[in-house]
């Protein structure tokens, strides 16, 4: 039987409604139907609401409302200006509700949507997000990259070596369970829909000197090529994209100078071990 794994808080959200105007096209009239939000909720994994006063980057909101199925991305605009708007591609959007995963470096300000052809509307809701700093000690070690139930693989075939040469650990978890940073360093890759790997991201660790490696996610990473991490931090979720057989992470580790630049594949299985907390 799966246990539930310790989730480590890492950044936080309050959401707070606030009315606006619907934008209307030259002449008074309503472009389009416009998308209307009743309500925000947090979304666990498997589909639950959850508390909205305390939201972690990296988890999914649904946001409910009418006219919503045209909604195709979510801009997290932070402070004034364009230099922290953060764009999130909507994951499922039907009439009533659109589900949207929160950036790692979404910040405190308005939200707007990106219709179906590249319009951008205001949010007739407001969406604020008030991110709270990762604690000293848990930016230095090793944590678990799943913060959710799961199974670190029970055949020959998940583990490293098994089925045509496996390099990596297959550890396998609900859809929309959260990914975090094992450790900290600079995202070397991270890039979406491989024919393989799917959506995939590869870490070099800032001080193991490794590079870790994610594949499969539910969505494009939450972070970009270049982009410096911390241990912990949210990077998107379980997923089942690319090659993939049930919603899993595949796992790599490689050693320096790393991931097929001239290091080589390491079993992580003993490592993860270590870092779980349900083992």
């Amino acid at each position: 039987m799966l246990r539930r794994a310790a989730f480590i808080p890492i950044v936080a959200s309050t959401i707070l409604l606030i009315s606006t105007e619907p934008a209307q096209a030259e002449g008074g009239a309503a472009a389009f139907a416009e998308p209307e939000l009743e309500r925000i909720e947090c979304v666990t994994p498997k589909g639950e609401a959850c508390s909205t006063e305390r939201v972690p980057a990296g988890a999914q909101v649904r946001m409910l409302g009418t006219d919503l199925r045209q909604v195709r991305q979510v801009v997290f605009r932070g402070g004034s200006g364009g230099r922290d708007d953060i764009a999130a591609r909507v994951t499922h959007a039907g009439a009533r509700h659109a589900d949207v995963q929160v950036p790692g470096k979404a910040r405190t300000g308005p939200l707007d949507l990106v219709v179906l052809g590249g319009t951008t509307t205001r949010a007739v809701r407001r969406l604020v997000v008030e991110t709270l700093a990762l604690p000293a000690a848990q930016r230095d070690d090793h944590v678990f990259p799943i913060q959710g139930r799961h199974d670190v693989g029970q055949s020959e075939t998940n583990n490293f070596g098994g089925g045509r040469g496996h390099q990596g650990q297959d550890m396998f978890a609900d859809c929309g369970t959260p990914l975090v940073a094992a450790q900290g360093g600079t995202v070397r890759i991270a890039k979406a829909d491989h024919p393989r790997a799917g959506n995939y991201l590869v870490i070099t660790g800032a001080t193991s000197g490794l590079d870790y490696v994610y594949m499969h996610l539910q969505a494009p990473p939450t972070v970009e090529t270049g982009d410096p991490v911390t241990t912990g931090q949210p990077l998107g979720a379980v997923g089942d994209t690319g090659n993939a057989s049930g919603c899993h992470l595949h796992f790599e580790l490689w050693s320096a100078p790393g991931w097929y630049r001239g290091g080589a594949p390491i079993d992580p299985l003993p490592r993860v071990r270590a870092w779980d907390p349900d083992h």
